[in-house]
């Protein structure tokens, strides 16, 4: 099952962003929100991001599966929406800079990743959507 493979990878990608969070908690010696840290609230939506997303399109993906989506359309979006993730959460931890609080580079890998996570779902649903009307 080729869910499982991408449910295997996106669990392990979730860990690395728990420890992120997790060691930058104990950088800004914060144990609730962010305090007044921008790498930590980074680091907080970064995971919450990923947190968010990966459920409904594990979900979506799984069914499209087990009902009769071929596997080159399950392995092709789950590429693209591991891509999406990868991008949006490395431009949330390190792409982004900002001086005097505007944003100077890095939107561009975050829009990026918010178009392939968007396209990734709606292809899925849709997919899915098809196979079981």
């Amino acid at each position: 099952m080729i869910t499982g493979l991408f449910a295997g990878v996106f669990t392990l990608f979730f860990i690395f962003l728990s420890a992120l969070v997790i060691t930058g908690r104990g950088k800004a010696q914060t144990a609730l929100g962010a305090g007044k840290c921008i790498d930590l609230e980074r680091r907080i939506r970064a995971h919450g991001n990923f947190s968010e997303y990966t459920p409904i399109f594990l979900i979506t993906l799984g069914i499209g599966e087990v009902t009769g989506l071929s596997e080159i359309f399950i392995f092709s979006t789950g590429c693209a929406f591991t891509l999406g993730r990868a991008l949006h959460a490395f431009s949330l931890l390190k792409g982004e800079k900002y001086e005097n609080d505007t944003l100077k580079s890095g939107l561009k890998i975050r829009v990026a990743g918010m178009v392939l996570t968007f396209l990734s779902l709606a292809t899925a649903a849709v997919g899915t959507l098809s196979v079981n009307i």
